[in-house]
């Protein structure tokens, strides 16, 4: 068994939902919805200075990974260089893009998701995503916004998260919810509109108790629960095994702990192969490198969080995985998400 699957416990239980992308190994403190090192998580203060981003950034694709200390760093992502720092947030969690090259990063203390365009210092909006706190997000190839709500700030123990969906990233958002007491952490779309998304589910004594994934086929309003097949165990996945989704333009993604695990989903998900990413010190969260819609992932980046404070990005190739072709050490803080924007064509 996989040293990082070792507590995979019940699979999870199936529910419908109707509408209305990290845990450590371990045991997390109750209400905390990222750390790969949760005995060193310390109040987050916003990023002192003003966001700065150099120029001539248009025809780069960039990576923007989010940090501890309230800042997101912008980097060249092939050259691996810092090219800008986004500051004043409070918490930054996960993020994800758009095909215009758009980030969208979410906020979790302050409850709001905020827009930048491709290497831009200032947000062009902010969508208020109260009294939740928003974690993971995702986007459509028609530009409707998922997001993996991990609950308001009185659910420590209960989880009364959602997953958000605006159309076309404004307006009013649906909602998809349950009553399993679930924690939504992440959420990918496909290349059609679906949504997959993944919880922490149910609180018992000092214990998540498992870790569910939900279904959204593109125009419905209902979600279905969905079973994974676990390669690592027959009994299902443990309340922290999921880091991140994502899709590589043919398979779903699973990340565990830089293990990628790949499935197709017609009816019932069927688990299809494996990927091993070895970071540096361990793969959190992994984010795809798609250059166009039609095409398939080629490289993943993957964030660093370790026990022993190696903060690191790792870069991948894509479907090979193995070691790292790549890496970046630079002005990292705690990484929890990152988001790949593509150079305008």
């Amino acid at each position: 068994m996989h040293p990082r699957t070792r507590y995979a416990l019940a699979a999870a239980a199936a529910t419908t939902l109707v509408a209305c992308a990290p845990s450590p190994q371990g045991l997390v403190p109750p209400g905390t919805p990222n750390a790969t090192a949760p005995t060193r998580w310390k109040a987050v203060m916003p990023g002192h200075g003003a966001s700065w981003m150099a120029r001539g950034l248009a025809q780069r694709d960039l990576l923007y990974v989010s940090n501890n200390n309230g800042t997101v760093n912008v980097y060249r992502y092939w050259q691996r260089t810092l090219v800008g720092v986004l500051t004043n947030f409070q918490r930054p969690m996960g993020e994800c893009s758009d095909w215009s090259g758009n980030v969208y990063i979410t906020d979790y203390n302050a409850k709001k998701i905020y827009v930048y365009a491709h290497g831009g210092t200032k947000a062009v909006r902010a969508i208020d995503d109260s009294p939740y706190r928003p974690k993971g997000c995702a986007v459509s190839p028609k530009g409707d916004l998922a997001v993996a709500n991990y609950g308001t700030e009185y659910s420590s123990y209960f989880g009364d998260g959602n997953i958000a969906v605006w159309t076309h990233a404004t307006g009013t958002p649906a909602y998809y919810a349950d009553n399993n007491d679930n924690h939504f952490t992440s959420c990918a779309y496909d290349n059609h509109g679906d949504l997959l998304a993944t919880t922490l589910s149910g609180y018992s004594g000092i214990w998540y108790y498992s870790t569910e994934f939900y279904y959204v086929p593109k125009g419905s309003s209902k979600a279905i629960s969905m079973n994974l097949p676990n390669p690592y165990s027959s009994s299902g996945w443990d309340y922290s095994q999921v880091q991140a989704m994502g899709f590589d333009g043919k398979y779903w993604v699973v990340d565990s702990y830089g293990s990628l695990l790949r499935y197709t989903i017609n009816i019932q998900a069927t688990f299809v192969d494996l990927i091993l990413l070895k970071g540096t010190d361990g793969v959190g969260a992994v984010a795809l490198y798609r250059k166009t819609l039609k095409t398939p992932a080629t490289q993943a980046a993957g964030d660093s969080n370790s026990y022993n404070s190696k903060y690191a990005v790792d870069f991948f190739k894509y479907p090979a995985g193995g070691d790292p072709s790549g890496t970046i050490t630079k002005d990292l803080d705690a990484p929890s998400g990152l988001a790949i924007s593509l150079r305008s064509k």
